[in-house]
């Protein structure tokens, strides 16, 4: 995928993360990371999803 693109989709970043898109609705419901409405689609920014998820991989590989 283009990272010049701004938002992502839920399901290109469930795809990135290698979850479920069910998994990014609960941690979006979380407030992991902003979530915006573009009219009536919703979209992720991709720079603080992308952010987010270094954090986390961080995280586990300390743990």
């Amino acid at each position: 995928s283009n990272r010049n693109i701004k938002y992502l989709t839920f399901d290109e970043a469930s795809y990135l993360a290698k979850v479920s898109r069910s998994m990014i609705n609960k941690w979006a419901d979380k407030g992991k990371f902003t979530v915006i409405k573009v009219g009536s689609r919703v979209r992720i920014r991709r720079d603080e999803f992308e952010d987010w998820m270094e954090q986390r991989d961080l995280e586990r590989s300390m743990q």
